[in-house]
């Protein structure tokens, strides 16, 4: 995978998550406000021909597809339909 360095700086400084360049995926707590976080990764590995696959890992949303979280931890963030026209 060719990773654009620049860019992944810039997610990396604007959003405090880490880079591990052997999984292609970003890692840390996103703060959705100033004391308020997530632990998430985000696995890029699918893009540029599908979303990433995003994961709330700290199970602060329950594990239920009416909170748009797959069992596996991994969100939905869009329909099938429109991930496969991406």
């Amino acid at each position: 995978m060719n990773n654009c360095p620049e860019q992944i700086s810039e997610i990396e400084n604007k959003y405090s998550l880490r880079f591990d360049e052997s999984k292609s995926e970003f890692s840390g707590n996103l703060y959705v406000e100033q004391n308020d976080c997530y632990q998430i990764s985000i696995d890029i590995t699918p893009f540029p021909n599908s979303f990433p696959i995003v994961k709330e890992l700290g199970e602060r949303i329950p594990r239920k597809a009416d909170r748009h979280l797959y069992s596996d931890a991994s969100c939905c963030l869009t329909t099938k339909a429109k991930n496969n026209y991406f």
